[in-house]
């Protein structure tokens, strides 16, 4: 079974939101790219974009995500 078939809708959104993050984190925004999301969740390039529209749409998300998490502190 591959990620693909393990990873499916919220679960695989999840998964990319946290390794855009990661890269993010550790390498800065500019080595954040569809692919190596892709890579790092284990999927196919493709399925970055079944799942977001773009990359700043993955981007808004991480945005999103961290700001939930400022406001809670």
């Amino acid at each position: 079974m591959t990620a693909d078939q393990r990873l499916r809708g919220e679960d695989l959104k999840i998964a990319m939101i946290d390794a855009a993050e990661r890269i993010v984190a550790s390498e800065g925004l500019k080595a954040l790219t569809a692919r190596r999301v892709a890579g790092d969740v284990g999927v196919a390039v493709g399925t970055t974009y079944n799942v977001f529209e773009n990359l700043f749409a993955l981007i808004a998300e991480v945005n999103t995500r961290t700001l939930a998490m400022l406001a809670k502190e």
